[in-house]
């Protein structure tokens, strides 16, 4: 192997060096992909930003007597119903109790036959997945073609 000053690689534990320079294209990805903010959390930074936008359309409105007050209503009635809809899709998100995934095998985590909750389908590493509820109360995370199970969505 060539020496190279300062180069960067992208490390699997328990890879040994020649499989880490084969991986290193799917290793930077996967490295890009966990560090990725996290979307609920800058959803909920703009939802404060609105909060700060209705408390100053509020406190405008309270304070002087304007032709404008009109516009500043449908403005404020505008921005509260973008935030509503912002807080009920962070909840669809962090959790659908109406989702239902139903097991077809027994295994450490599921019982055949039993319904359990499950989150809304989402992307991960290029695959759709759910997050389900196993009988252990932790989230597993399996792909929706998975033929262990039955999904639901609602």
């Amino acid at each position: 192997m060539p020496f190279i000053k300062n180069q960067c690689m992208f490390v699997y534990a328990d890879a040994d060096l020649d499989s880490n320079q084969k991986m290193q294209e799917p290793l930077q990805k996967l490295y890009q992909y966990e560090n990725q903010p996290d979307m609920r959390e800058k959803i909920r930074e703009y939802i404060n930003e609105l909060d700060t936008e209705i408390g100053r359309l509020e406190d405008l409105l309270k304070n002087t007597d304007s032709p404008y007050d009109l516009q500043i209503k449908g403005r404020l009635n505008a921005i509260i119903e973008v935030k509503n809809d912002l807080l009920g899709r962070l909840e669809e998100v962090i959790w659908m109790k109406n989702n239902k995934a139903i097991c077809r095998k027994t295994d450490d985590h599921f019982t055949e036959g039993k319904e359990y909750e499950c989150t809304p389908a989402y992307a991960k590493y290029e695959s759709a997945v759910v997050d389900i509820l196993d009988n252990n109360k932790e989230l597993i995370t399996v792909e929706i073609n998975d033929k262990d199970f039955q999904f639901i969505f609602n």
